[in-house]
């Protein structure tokens, strides 16, 4: 049922067995496993079914730290605002669709990662994986490897390598969860839909073990009261912390830790000599085909072995080519195509003659949690009389080396195999230019118990019996996989968790 705000009384508090805060990829996927079932499901959305710069300009806020430079300069002051949206759906309303899980070794303790690992692994998350897939409109990821395109080209992996190897990523339609499920959520006899309701803040016990209710103000209309049994914070990776700050609840973990993927546009120029230019080689774009019913593309990126990554500690990577076909070659270039033997598992013959062709390495990297990165309340309000976000994002040089590291291994087998030569274009020293892929992951961490961390392994929050948190801020580590294929497979395991353990 979508509730309408001239049906409510706003001196009787709205009541439901669960109020999830938030209809973006979390909320949306955890009211629709609540649906049709014995549970009252309240979902609270800030926005309403569409945009608006009223309601979008509740998300501006104070950037302390700017990566990028010169013409991105301006972007930059304004990532709060431009990098999530804030009515029904969220920011897939805007999500290019890419999906791929974490990797098993990005939820385990590593030596070199200070504060990594997962109270939970890959494994626990494998079942909750393979359903997010169907609710994002995506085929499952096994087997990864040995995808062909109908023509039988097939894409090069490194398969004897050591520290190279080939991650796929499918592509979600996109799936815009706003409008592919509104209709289930409002036909669901038990769920209510409530737009344009704005939360303030939650109210706890003295002892803050209990949330009692929640203060919603709704856009142009009276300031509400919900009370539930159980509460769900869903409202992202910055508005999940700073609710739980507004509100004063969780330990001195909330806000920290903030991890986004660092993102370096021209990170290198690699040159090869085949008259299928950058693109055919690596045949890491596929045509759209069908796989299990389904229409599907498939992306192949390059990225590090989990033996390579203990070896030179390095965190997660990946690199993806782009073909640039018109780009004309310098003397430099035109000897590297010369000297390059056979292109190796294109299973073609050797042409006659070599065609030279440039491409760019657009590289993304994990970053290490960092306690200092952190989401904090500034002094500025909003019109809701709400303090507004202070973001202060540290990319660290460890962040950078791993960056680093990771290209220059590339380079040397793509060299080795008789590919390519790639030329790298990062500083040894001191932060590249670089920017962040809008992912805002890690300010309610999952960890084991209280000091590092906001919530357990259920994505409850610590010392708290009926507040949960749910989306990419609960993620101990980032990984370098876009968040919201793990965002929606945890969405599932936390709405199986409330169900099984109604009272």
């Amino acid at each position: 049922m979508l509730l309408s705000p001239a049906d409510l009384d706003p001196t009787q508090p709205l009541t439901a067995d669960v109020c999830i805060v938030g209809a973006g990829a979390a909320g949306i996927s955890i009211a629709r496993s609540l649906a049709n079932t014995s549970l009252r499901v309240l979902l609270l959305e800030g926005g309403g079914e569409q945009p608006s710069e009223r309601s979008q300009e509740l998300y501006r806020g104070e950037m302390a730290t700017v990566y990028r430079k010169g013409k991105w300069g301006k972007e930059d002051r304004n990532y709060l605002m431009r990098s999530r949206l804030r009515y029904f759906g969220g920011t897939t309303n805007h999500w290019n669709g890419w999906c791929r899980p974490l990797e098993p070794v990005e939820f385990s303790e590593r030596a070199w990662v200070p504060h990594g690992g997962w109270p939970i692994s890959r494994d626990d998350l494998a079942p909750w994986y393979r359903k997010a897939t169907d609710v994002v409109q995506i085929p499952p990821f096994d087997p990864e490897e040995g995808y062909g395109r109908p023509r039988g080209r097939r894409m090069v992996c490194l398969a004897d390598s050591p520290d190279i190897i080939t991650r796929l990523f499918h592509w979600s339609p996109p799936t815009r969860f706003g409008s592919q499920y509104r209709q289930e959520l409002v036909d669901a006899p038990n769920v209510r839909v409530l737009l344009e309701a704005n939360a303030l803040r939650a109210h706890a016990t003295p002892e803050r073990q209990h949330v009692t209710h929640l203060d919603v103000q709704l856009e142009d209309g009276p300031r509400l009261t919900v009370r539930a049994s159980r509460f769900v914070f869903a409202c992202g990776g910055i508005e999940n912390a700073r609710l739980m700050l507004l509100s004063e609840l969780g330990s001195d973990a909330v806000g920290r830790y903030f991890m986004d993927h660092p993102h370096l546009r021209y990170a290198g120029q690699i040159v090869v000599g085949d008259e299928l230019g950058v693109k055919g080689l690596t045949d890491l774009y596929f045509a759209a085909r069908r796989e299990g019913g389904q229409p599907t593309r498939t992306l192949g990126v390059f990225g590090t072995s989990a033996a390579f990554q203990a070896t030179h500690r390095t965190l997660g990577f990946s690199a993806q080519l782009r073909s640039r076909r018109k780009e004309e070659l310098n003397a430099v270039g035109e000897a590297v195509v010369a000297a390059q033997t056979v292109v190796r598992d294109l299973g073609r013959p050797k042409p006659q003659t070599w065609t030279p062709y440039s491409g760019l390495v657009m590289a993304r990297g994990e970053q290490a949690p960092n306690p200092d990165s952190r989401v904090t309340l500034g002094d500025d309000t909003d019109r809701l009389g709400l303090r507004r976000v202070r973001l202060d994002w540290q990319v660290t040089e460890a962040d950078a080396r791993s960056l680093r590291t990771s290209m220059e291994a590339l380079a040397h087998e793509l060299g080795r195999v008789g590919i390519g030569r790639l030329r790298i274009r990062l500083k040894r020293d001191g932060l590249p230019e670089l920017r962040g892929g809008d992912h805002h992951i890690g300010t309610t961490r999952m960890s084991a118990g209280p000091t590092n961390g906001v919530v357990d392994a259920n994505c409850r929050v610590h010392g708290i019996d009926n507040l949960w948190i749910a989306g990419s801020s609960v993620f101990s580590t980032s990984g370098f996989a876009n968040p919201t294929l793990t965002i929606t497979a945890l969405a599932l395991r936390l709405a199986d968790h409330l169900r099984r353990e109604a009272p």
